[in-house]
């Protein structure tokens, strides 16, 4: 790798011109890189994320990250050919945590037990939506199109889970067979970036917009369960909850 590059690439801000087609995959473009060591790819990643998510994308340079792990730029262009590049690997970084985040929260839980639950864990992830991270503001800024095929895979992750959650549901007497679980999956997955969205827009109307999308799921919820479901919900509810229906 010529010094021409390398001095072009470190220079080069946040851009517009990101091929989005490889979101979330590091790529293999020379013999070198396939033999260097995951541990130190992964600090590199780790180093980034950790002042990104602090002070957005555009403020932390290639130098910035090299000062603190005390490494040359020369060994950073070994591992990643663009500040670009590490902020695509980023995403894929993301994508993977939350997918494995969802995984452990329902793992050993029957579906009754998951929907039980599924209140209190809704009202954890809202405390995400009051003000996205600096990270996610230059990223919707600066790099639309890759945030944008971001949202999309995350809302693919959350498909694909909520789909074999909603058929193993089926299987297990606890939703009707009659509902479309891949129209319904994508129904709930897609609704979540809408509530982001409309917050993001209209920050002042956060306990209403939260409030009509808690009610709507909870009415859609209800409405896709046996009367089996329904009767297996209600033997798990406290009397605090059943008095506030």
């Amino acid at each position: 790798m010529d010094e021409q590059y390398i001095n072009r690439s470190a220079e080069a801000n946040v851009s517009e011109n990101v091929d989005t087609t490889k979101v979330g995959m590091a790529e293999n473009t020379d013999a070198g890189r396939a033999n260097v060591s995951d541990a130190v790819r992964e600090e590199i990643l780790n180093a980034a994320i950790e002042k990104m998510r602090i002070v957005g994308i555009r403020s932390v340079s290639i130098d910035d990250i090299c000062r603190q792990l005390g490494m040359s730029k020369k060994t950073f262009y070994v591992y990643f050919e663009s500040k670009d590049q590490l902020v695509k690997d980023m995403l894929a970084v993301h994508e993977q945590q939350m997918e494995q985040r969802m995984l452990r929260e329902v793992e050993g839980k029957s579906v009754i037990e998951i929907l039980h639950q599924w209140g209190p864990m809704a009202r954890k992830n809202e405390k995400n939506l009051e003000q996205p991270p600096p990270i996610m503001y230059d990223l919707q800024k600066y790099y639309p199109a890759l945030c944008n095929l971001h949202k999309e895979h995350i809302c693919s992750m959350m498909c694909r889970n909520l789909m074999r959650f909603l058929r193993k549901g089926q299987a297990e007497g606890v939703f009707r067979k009659d509902i479309d679980a891949d129209l319904t999956a994508q129904l709930f997955a897609y609704s979540h970036y809408l509530v982001m969205e409309q917050i993001q827009q209209y920050p002042k109307r956060r306990e209403e917009i939260i409030a009509i999308a808690r009610q709507g799921l909870e009415i859609l919820g209800k409405g896709m369960l046996t009367e089996q479901g329904l009767t297996a919900l209600k033997a798990l509810e406290t009397p605090a909850e059943t008095a506030k229906q």
